[in-house]
């Protein structure tokens, strides 16, 4: 006859060996879900880059929106947290383009009854994830902010409007003499003319002002090729040794001395000319070294 605490001491064993090899097995048998939580997650974010797309579709169609309409701004501001969608603002907003996959797009609200907007240049990840928002400057009601694609990486903003003197010297934008700024008949404290910026999108989603030089000297014949962003069409219209002129002239604003006898002469007789140095990599703008690759690029091609 088995002796009972034999027996009870054999069951204790068996049990613990089944728990045992039940633990071995299902950890065996475990298999993390690391694949179905991704594909959820690339599922959700296409998800989501198809509703940002289908709402600027949407707000294609509409020039304006308006107060009443609340679905529409409930949507809007979803994806622009700081655009006001209460009672008395009305909204235009719409997309102008793509950089790499970044989608940009220009929003403007204002008050019907107070009569003023702002307006906004917003970069937007595919998804609709908003990754910067840069105010525009507020213009007069003849006011015209245009903005325009230079090539796939370039932004170019050109604000035409009536400013006063006193409020581009607080923007850094002094000289009154440049090349699109001209003293208004009725008012000499007024320019009238065309006041360019640009703008390259870092890999994060961020806007890069580019440098420029606003501050041409007076009486250079091609001052635009300091303060502005070149483009291939417009210098097809100039002539080789006007293309030579150009470029010599950005170098010659930092007082660069040439080696070229003609060259020097020439701009030993510009009253603005102070020679100086053979070294100025390190003065020009970021618009003026573009503007120097493309007009040696024109020399080279015409």
């Amino acid at each position: 006859m088995i002796n009972r605490a034999i027996l009870a001491s054999l069951l204790i064993y068996l049990i613990s060996c089944t728990s045992s090899d039940n633990s071995a097995m299902q950890a065996r048998m475990f298999i993390p879900k690391p694949v179905k939580t991704s594909i959820s997650t690339a599922q959700s974010e296409s998800a989501k880059v198809e509703a940002f797309s289908a709402l600027l579709q949407e707000l294609a169609r509409h020039q304006l929106i308006h107060t009443y309409e609340t679905d529409l701004h409930q949507k809007v501001a979803g994806y622009l947290p700081d655009t006001l969608v209460s009672e008395g603002y009305d909204l235009h907003i719409r997309e102008i383009g793509r950089i790499d996959t970044f989608r940009l797009v220009f929003h403007e609200y204002f008050d019907i009854y107070d009569d003023w907007s702002h307006t906004y240049l917003d970069i937007f990840s595919p998804a609709g994830v908003l990754l910067e928002s840069m105010k525009l400057w507020d213009l007069s009601f003849e006011g015209i902010t245009n903005i325009d694609f230079i090539d796939s990486k370039t932004i170019e903003i050109a604000y035409r409007d009536f400013f006063k003197q006193e409020d581009l010297r607080a923007k850094a934008l002094v000289p009154a003499h440049n090349f699109y700024l001209n003293p208004s008949s009725k008012n000499k404290n007024i320019l009238e003319g065309t006041i360019f910026q640009y703008y390259t999108i870092s890999p994060g989603g961020k806007l890069k002002n580019l440098s420029q030089n606003i501050q041409v000297s007076e009486g250079r014949k091609f001052p635009q090729s300091s303060a502005k962003l070149l483009s291939k069409s417009e210098l097809s219209h100039y002539s080789l040794e006007e293309l030579r002129l150009m470029k010599n002239e950005i170098m010659a604003e930092y007082g660069f001395i040439f080696q070229d006898d003609a060259i020097q002469y020439y701009f030993e007789q510009q009253d603005w000319y102070l020679p100086g140095t053979k070294q100025i990599d390190s003065l020009l703008t970021d618009i003026e070294r573009l503007n120097i690759n493309l007009l040696v690029e024109a020399e080279r091609e015409f």
